[in-house]
């Protein structure tokens, strides 16, 4: 509960009058689409997901980077073009994750794209695979002043932790951690919060207990459990937990393979949030894995063209007259919670 209550706390900073009157609008805006069925929308987005790469180290069979089925090309975000794109979003944005696919620490110029967004006065969160915490960059990255940072470790033991992290080293992301928790100490600094993420199988399901107890031997590091998320129901049922409460589907023999949310016609994120690809490229969801709802890019537009524009109207309106139309929704996790 301290984490969240640290990250409340660190995410009030970043209010502005402009920002607050924005979320006020959003939400007014949200309540008036829901009453009316029918959206109507006031303000920006103040929660945008940046992806700083799509290039990663490790070959996880489910992740689209990881057993490369990504349809997008495999590249960094550009310093350069960062800039543009932070200084077009910054006026609304309170929320940055520096995240979408990819490793973010295979990108160069990741710390300095921290801080350029703290400069914006922007709560900064990423999220990564653990394998680039040196004692050197674990120092860089809490005087950079990020806020959060989540850490992937899906197994208590070495054994475990490979099945899924392919190519990926147990002892690596261990002394990762040690590294962070030792500078946060030495530098006296309560960012980031650290938060390890354990993505829940058949294969590790046996070891919940395990991993709560080595993310409490850390310090103060909150653990997250979070279910798997798979592309097609083929053989995959295998890979699922057999306590269905650690799973997003429901495969009962009554009906078809399906997630558990209640996919209404309505979504908050559509509202509030929107993700860049490293191309620039605006889509609404971080769902849309290879980009197939582009609304504009950054680059080359403003945001308040590509909210507002045509294509992000009919996109809305459909999300409100038939969701369930529309092939990633159908994976949205949206309403269902996983608590340690």
């Amino acid at each position: 509960m301290c984490c969240r209550i640290k990250e409340f706390q660190l995410l009030l900073k970043t209010v502005t009058v402009r920002r607050f009157f924005n979320s006020a609008k959003l939400r007014i805006s949200w309540v008036i689409s829901r009453l009316l069925q029918a959206p109507h929308i006031w303000g920006k987005p103040e929660a945008i997901s940046l992806e700083p790469s799509t290039k990663c180290n490790l070959h996880c069979p489910e992740c689209p980077v990881g057993n490369r089925s990504l349809k997008r090309p495999a590249t960094n975000l550009s310093y350069h073009n960062y800039e543009i794109i932070i200084n077009k979003i910054a006026p609304w944005c309170q929320y940055l994750s520096l995240y979408f696919q990819g490793e973010p620490f295979l990108n160069p110029e990741i710390i300095p794209m921290i801080r350029y967004a703290k400069q914006k006065k922007m709560f900064v969160s990423t999220s990564s695979n653990g394998h680039f915490f040196d004692d050197k960059m674990a120092k860089e990255i809490v005087a950079s002043k990020l806020d959060k940072l989540i850490i992937s470790l899906d197994g208590s033991t070495p054994d475990v932790y490979q099945k899924y992290r392919v190519g990926g080293n147990f002892e690596t992301v261990l002394n990762g951690i040690r590294n962070l928790v030792k500078w946060k100490n030495s530098l006296k600094s309560i960012t980031p919060v650290l938060v390890v993420q354990f993505v829940v199988f058949r294969h590790n399901e046996h070891q919940i207990e395990d991993i709560k107890n080595l993310v409490k031997s850390f310090g103060k590091i909150r653990l997250e459990l979070k279910t798997a998320q798979v592309y097609n129901f083929e053989n995959k049922q295998s890979i699922l937990p057999l306590n269905t409460v650690f799973s997003r589907y429901d495969f009962s023999d009554k009906v078809p393979p399906h997630i558990k949310s209640n996919l209404s016609n309505r979504c908050w994120r559509s509202w509030h949030s929107g993700v860049v690809t490293v191309q620039g490229n605006w889509i609404p969801c971080c769902f849309d894995k290879d980009a197939n709802f582009t609304m504009g890019n950054l680059l080359t537009e403003d945001l308040p063209d590509i909210w507002e524009n045509a294509a992000y109207k009919n996109f809305r309106d459909t999300i409100f007259s038939n969701r369930q139309s529309i092939p990633m929704c159908r994976n949205c996790t949206e309403g269902l919670h996983v608590k340690p």
